[in-house]
């Protein structure tokens, strides 16, 4: 086989085959990323999706990839020869989040509730598999932290954001195949976040946003060594996550609550650059929604409710106002959105 058409198949069986094979694996594709290092960058994606099948095809327990460390020991070797440069880092990452991005497009399908079924624990599978391989790689310093930190910062700011503060006016026309990939991917990033943040002491997720947003403009930036340890920690446990949002799979409202239940619209991870100005332009388009709307006691209640969400946007802009102005406290009052209702904690 040429190197191209044989690198997914190795990969794959590097992650869904058998522990015995892990070593013979990963001397031919050292040989042949040796001959062709770019073979690597542009056959992960699709090495990771045919991985995900034969791992749906053994019918591996939901939630119990990331504890099976051996499945990601050659792309962890792959990653540590291939990332010794910032730019090949930063490929690496930004393919792992890329195959986060398809797993948002994927439609559930329309037919016999066993397809339906069988697709939804499909795409779980698939999202699983990127966020334990996240999870396992060999971090040596915070920018390379700092660089998944940010890109789960700009998907929760461009896919969640909108679902925790919805638009009146079209919150009652999304369906399930718009919201479940977006629900999963999104509470996988936020366990993620937290999860590396959490291993590198003080204000660690401000201070990775800021590192990371000025490694991204080509500014200078401090990267400090990992703690020692850091990769030791355990791994976070997702089965009850993974299944709370399987059973909650196939109705809008109840995906809604379960992700404002696990991502508060004030988490550090949403202060990033441009996370405020997304909350905000979703509670303006509601108040205008709210002015156009026709008149009655149906106009008012929606209006109401328009300017609850703004107050939602507004503290969401104050929290990510907050880290730079040097404010250590948070809004005491959070309000999240369910459906179209606001519940007030």
């Amino acid at each position: 086989l040429h190197p191209s058409s044989a690198m997914p198949d190795l990969l794959a069986a590097s992650v869904a085959g058998f522990p015995e094979l892990v070593g013979d694996v990963q001397r031919l594709l050292v040989r042949l990323t040796e001959f062709a290092p770019q073979l690597l960058p542009s056959r992960l994606g699709a090495g990771l999706q045919l991985a995900a099948k034969k791992l749906a095809a053994s019918q591996v327990e939901l939630g119990s990839l990331a504890g099976a460390k051996w499945r990601f020991t050659v792309l962890c070797e792959m990653y540590t020869m291939h990332t010794e440069t910032r730019r090949n880092g930063d490929r690496f990452v930004e393919i792992l989040l890329a195959e986060f991005e398809t797993l948002t497009q994927l439609a559930s399908p329309r037919g016999e509730a066993e397809v339906a079924a069988r697709d939804i624990g499909g795409c779980m599978l698939r999202a699983e598999l990127v966020f334990a391989l996240l999870v396992a790689l060999p971090y040596r310093s915070e920018l390379e932290v700092a660089r998944v930190v940010v890109g789960a910062s700009r998907f929760l700011a461009l896919r969640a954001v909108p679902l925790l503060l919805p638009d009146p006016s079209t919150v009652g026309e999304l369906k399930s195949d718009d919201v479940f990939g977006v629900c999963v991917v999104a509470s996988l990033l936020h366990v993620l976040s937290q999860h590396l943040c959490s291993g590198t002491g003080g204000n660690a997720c401000e201070r990775l946003l800021a590192t990371g947003l000025a490694a991204a403009d080509g500014g200078a930036v401090e990267d400090r060594q990992l703690p020692a340890g850091f990769s030791r920690r355990p791994v976070p446990c997702i089965i009850p996550l993974l299944t709370e949002l399987r059973a909650a799979a196939e109705d809008v409202d109840s995906m809604l609550g379960f992700l404002t239940g696990q991502i508060p619209i004030d988490a550090p991870i949403l202060r990033g650059t441009g996370t405020a100005a997304a909350a905000a332009a979703i509670a303006r388009a509601a108040g205008a929604a709210c002015r156009a709307a026709s008149g009655g006691s149906r106009r008012r209640a929606s209006c109401q409710g328009s300017k609850k969400r703004k107050g939602s946007g507004e503290d969401a802009e104050a929290a990510a106002k907050a880290p730079r102005a040097g404010a250590a406290a948070l809004p005491t009052k959070r309000r999240r959105v369910r459906g179209s209702g606001v519940d007030d904690d």
